[in-house]
């Protein structure tokens, strides 16, 4: 867009936000309108994974993962929200409670929406599946009391959740974003928790290959082995008293769904679950088209530049809730 004006003094004109370029031309000047920038990149955003259940507990699931290689990015500023995972409940009481859902991560700005859900709760002892809680990007497994295990909302972010097994006297494992979770295997006194199912594997943020979303391990009772294992990508192991541990948390911002405690004996739940892990979210792209983007600065995040074959590319990581800038 371009307007002309007599004179020969210089005008303010502000077309919306684009920036101004003045030409002075044959005793006129040309205002025009710098064209927005253009720029092509890569993105992450992972939910925050859900904690797990408590006694003989539903190993949480993973935070959902939304991948794209082609979100065109114009001039602006990107609201980004990282989900925190749930935190860990119930704690050495008679009562064995289900997991919560983690948070859901976005990514937001004019014409841009990108959601991963977050995770969902492990199904605990003594309360039943109920989709508000046990639901999510990935769900969240069943408990051997409450079998019914949680299921994904978008089966392109994340599975299903692993039903618990009463003759296992176990939990089933929470779902993760490339593998559903795992039925417990066994039965009781030798029965083991079902493990968490496996994340994904990307290469966005440094060029190395990481993990994110993991599902939790589940718990176990009163027996001689062990929790389920955390899937890949963050997930906690479930609690077992074999070895006298409990369940352990997600690893933070990869959306690892946390581990189901485990219970020694009826009315007793040995302590809380495992929290889930909190999301992330990565935005990258190639030197070379930031170069010819019309973009002059992108901020935001933690910077990093890195090679990958002959390609150079730049990313930007958000660990926590911020923003990102194109100007």
């Amino acid at each position: 867009m371009s307007i002309f004006l007599g004179g020969s003094q210089p005008t303010n004109i502000f077309l919306g936000s684009n920036p101004i370029q003045t030409i002075y031309s044959g005793g006129f000047i040309v205002y025009s309108a710098a064209a927005a920038a253009s720029l092509s990149t890569m993105i992450l955003a992972v939910g925050g994974g859900g904690c797990g259940g408590c006694g003989t507990g539903g190993g949480g699931g993973a935070g959902g993962v939304v991948y794209s290689s082609s979100l065109s990015l114009s001039t602006g500023t990107f609201t980004v929200n990282v989900g925190t995972g749930s935190a860990g409940t119930g704690s050495n009481n008679s009562l064995s409670p289900a997991g919560s859902k983690g948070q859901d991560t976005s990514f937001t700005g004019t014409g841009i929406i990108v959601s991963a859900s977050g995770g969902g709760g492990g199904v605990g002892y003594d309360q039943a599946f109920a989709a508000v809680r046990n639901n999510g990007g990935s769900g969240g497994g069943g408990s051997d009391n409450n079998t019914t295990e949680g299921l994904t909302i978008d089966s392109a972010q994340g599975t299903n959740g692993g039903s618990g097994g009463a003759g296992a006297a176990a939990g089933g494992g929470g779902g993760g974003k490339g593998q559903s979770g795992r039925a417990p295997t066994g039965t009781y006194p030798n029965g083991r928790g079902g493990a968490g199912g496996s994340g994904s594997a990307f290469t966005i943020r440094d060029g190395s290959s990481v993990f994110y979303g993991g599902g939790g391990g589940a718990g176990v009772y009163a027996q001689a082995t062990n929790g389920g294992l955390g899937g890949p990508g963050g997930g906690g192991n479930g609690g077992g008293p074999a070895n006298n541990t409990n369940c352990t948390a997600g690893t933070i911002n990869t959306g690892g769904g946390g581990g189901g405690s485990f219970r020694s004996a009826i009315g007793d739940n040995n302590g809380a679950s495992g929290a889930g892990g909190s999301g992330i979210v990565v935005i990258a792209y190639l030197t070379a088209s930031y170069s010819s983007s019309g973009a002059t600065a992108v901020s935001g995040g933690i910077i990093t530049d890195y090679t990958s074959g002959s390609a150079v590319y730049r990313s930007h990581t958000f660990l926590s809730s911020s923003n990102l800038v194109i100007s």
